[in-house]
């Protein structure tokens, strides 16, 4: 895509030396006499200004570009012995006028670079990366991008375990004007409450007992850019009170410290517990729900979103076959009918396990019906078949012994294969094997016909 650069000077000689510059390093420029950027305006990539201009009608018309573009980066021309002008935001470089040519094709070079890798790393982080095309998703990815874009300081992404709350707060991040800025996870139930605090707010020299020096938290590192407090359900009464006040100053103090410290951090917070329950239970503060909330999104479970249970299995897929070197043409129409058909209780994370099982373990390049298997609560596999015990009754020892040496054929002989597709642990396989005399042993030759 060509990078487009919109040069605004009144003064045509001295923009004509610009456009002839830039167009000559192969971009696409175009020259007005005014800043002029109504809200149907393409937007260009580059602009480039002259200070001259910054008169208050042409910084309101920045400011309302800058609502549209707040990433769009502008270059100050100035006048050799014209005074500095007045701050103005988003400003990446000011050259003097006209400007060397070297230098401006070198700083030019430099914006269009960041540009493009700030391209790529939303098409492999931000919002266009999530997968999903239901009504559902599409709805909440729409208010996701709308947040990302605004300034808001916090926001709260609710939903079940395993529905991808963390994927999409980094795709906000990186859909957002903070991208070139840290992200951080901090993930609430990892840490005691006191690790905890001292990792978010950092601590001052001789603060306890092995604080040998300061060091700075997770807040002051993050400056500028987004922290993801993931399960903040889970956090601290305590802690919910210094997040709140970092949340409403911006501002917090180091553990052991007395100055406060200012930064510019968004904050968002994800959960899958029931955080009005708790707010009744007092576990959590009905004012840190209040500000958290007022950006809420709720992701829906893998169930109220069927319509993209084709998308994800061709993307594991697609990986699945790069792990395992393996080529996968799809799964068979049976295959595809029982996982539409499943309830899905762990979500898109469940989803990606058992296609990741059937893909180390089917036979040929297709996945069928068979080669699928869900787990319920506690562990115990959802049976593909029903198994009746005749009416003479059987050995239990002696089905133990067949099933062992049918997974063993199937898999050749692969122990860690053939254990998966007995719902066990390879160990504990062993122990069978060696019970039932079949350790370390090729699989059992084909009958003849």
């Amino acid at each position: 895509m060509t990078y487009r650069i919109l040069v605004a000077d009144g003064e045509t000689s001295r923009s004509a030396r610009v456009v002839e510059l830039l167009r000559r390093d192969g971009y696409s420029v175009e020259a007005v006499r005014r800043l002029e950027a109504g809200p149907e305006d393409p937007l260009p990539d580059l602009l480039v200004l002259d200070a001259g201009f910054l008169d208050p009608a042409t910084r309101q018309r920045l400011t309302l570009l800058r609502e549209r573009a707040p990433e769009l980066p502008l270059i100050l021309l100035k006048g050799t012995g014209s005074p500095d002008p007045a701050p103005v935001e988003g400003v990446s470089e000011i050259l003097s006028s006209p400007p060397d040519p070297e230098f401006l094709s070198r700083t030019v070079r430099r914006l269009s670079d960041a540009a493009g890798l700030r391209a790529q790393t939303r098409r492999q982080y931000g919002l266009a990366g999530l997968i999903g095309t239901s009504r559902p998703m599409q709805s909440i990815l729409e208010d996701a991008r709308q947040m990302a874009r605004s300034q808001a300081g916090a926001i709260l992404i609710r939903g079940e375990s395993g529905t991808g709350k963390d994927l999409l707060a980094r795709a906000i991040h990186y859909e957002s004007a903070r991208a070139d800025r840290p992200f951080v996870t901090v993930m609430c139930t990892a840490l005691q409450d006191t690790l905890l605090e001292n990792d978010l707010f950092g601590h001052e020299k001789g603060a306890f007992t092995d604080a040998k020096g300061q060091k700075r938290g997770i807040f002051e590192t993050a400056d500028g850019g987004t922290i993801f407090l993931n399960e903040i359900g889970d956090m601290s009464p305590n802690l919910q009170a210094k997040l709140l006040q970092v949340l409403d100053e911006q501002t917090f103090r180091r553990v052991g410290g007395s100055d406060d410290i200012r930064v510019d951090v968004r904050v968002i917070a994800a959960t899958n517990c029931d955080l009005e329950k708790a707010i009744q239970e007092g576990r959590f503060r009905l004012d840190l729900f209040y500000r958290l909330n007022i950006f809420p999104l709720m992701l829906p479970p893998l169930r109220d979103r069927r319509d993209d249970i084709p998308l994800f299995v061709e993307h594991f897929l697609q990986r699945n076959a790069r792990k395992y070197r393996r080529r996968y043409t799809g799964l068979l129409p049976g295959a595809m009918a029982k996982l539409q058909a499943y309830r899905w209780p762990g979500n898109v994370r469940e989803l990606r396990n058992v296609l990741e099982r059937a893909s180390a373990l089917c036979a040929g390049t297709e996945i069928r019906e068979e080669d699928l298997r869900f787990w319920e609560m506690g562990g115990s596999p959802v049976r593909r078949h029903t198994v009746e015990l005749p009416p003479e009754g059987v050995l239990l020892e002696d089905v133990e012994k067949e099933l062992v040496t049918q997974a063993l054929d199937r898999t050749s002989g692969n122990q860690t294969q053939a254990a998966a597709l007995l719902g066990i642990s390879r160990f504990r396989l062993r122990c069978r094997m060696k019970r039932h005399g079949l350790s370390a042993r090729a699989p059992r030759p084909a009958p003849r016909p």
